[in-house]
């Protein structure tokens, strides 16, 4: 036996080192394309964020506009007539832009009628608010019962200066847009009078429909009334009282 002074060392190339690991099990280190995928990832997600905040502030923006539009038309939609003003409206916006245009490309008599219809759809747009500020302005504060809306309307029929001219505008109207069309106002006057034709013929169903409709349920709230809330005849006492 040597003593341990003089034993000889074992060399690096003797230590036992750990066997390696299996390639399989070894973890993959991350590669360009992963790295760069990770960093799409991460941008797409931020700007989702940042979508769907600012969808969320359109939305609330949005509704507060719809709120504004809301209350600027109210008092008119609210009001008797109020989807024929609205209507009437926007028919007359589309016979007005249609008829400025064919004026633009048309010549000579074409011309007169683009122009005329221009000027007959202004007249039907001022008159139905007209109407209705007049039958609002003749109730003057009182509750919007149909009553009270079919008083006033009468009123207009009957004692209306503005209503009783527009009455023979009216007709006066209809034939012109009839000769308008042999005049060759170009295709969107032909379109602006069509529409004026057809306005001609629907708005004074409309109106007759909507005062008989007012009529009947002024009827029907006045026997309504008449016989009490329960819809049936006043109690009649029998006999003579104790």
């Amino acid at each position: 036996l040597k003593p341990y002074w003089l034993k000889k060392r074992a060399s690096s190339a003797e230590l036992v080192l750990p066997p390696p690991l299996d390639p399989q099990l070894r973890p993959p280190s991350p590669t360009c394309n992963d790295l760069h995928l990770q960093g799409l990832q991460r941008m797409l997600q931020g700007l989702r964020r940042r979508l769907w905040c600012d969808l969320q502030g359109a939305l609330q923006s949005s509704d507060e506009v719809c709120k504004c539009c809301n209350n600027f038309w109210a008092p008119i939609l609210n009001g008797p007539l109020g989807f024929y003003v609205m209507g009437t409206w926007a028919c007359m916006l589309v016979v007005g832009l249609c008829g400025a245009a064919g004026a633009a490309s048309a010549k000579g008599e074409g011309m007169m009628a683009c122009g005329g219809a221009v000027v007959i759809a202004l007249l039907h747009a001022f008159v139905a608010y007209y109407m209705q500020r007049r039958i609002l302005s003749g109730i003057n504060g009182k509750t919007l019962t149909a009553s009270e809306v079919v008083k006033e309307s009468w009123e207009i029929i009957k004692y209306d200066i503005v209503f009783c001219f527009y009455v023979f505008a009216f007709v006066g109207c209809t034939g012109f847009a009839f000769y308008a069309l042999t005049l060759g106002p170009g295709g969107l006057g032909f379109a602006a009078i069509g529409l004026l034709i057809a306005f001609h013929f629907f708005a004074p169903g409309y109106i007759f429909m909507w005062f008989c409709c007012k009529c009947c349920v002024s009827s029907f709230d006045s026997a309504r009334s008449g016989r009490g809330f329960s819809g049936g005849a006043a109690p009649q006492q029998v006999g003579n009282p104790a």
